[in-house]
């Protein structure tokens, strides 16, 4: 789906997808991610999780 604003340009839209994966084929550094900040919950949003290095990466330059 493609939005146009106003001016004809066409507007930035963010897709999420969600799938469900075995602890296997997680990617090593966000199991890592996961056991150092010792998460209680079973589920967990890997976007999310990279989003929040980028904004820290960001914030340090």
């Amino acid at each position: 789906m493609v939005q146009r604003l106003e001016s004809g340009n066409t507007a930035p839209v963010k897709r999420e997808t969600e799938e469900t994966l075995s602890w296997d084929k997680v990617p090593e550094d966000v199991r890592e991610a996961y056991l150092r900040k010792e998460r209680k919950k079973a589920k967990f949003n890997v976007t999310e999780m990279r989003d929040q290095e980028l904004a820290e990466m960001e914030m340090a330059t």
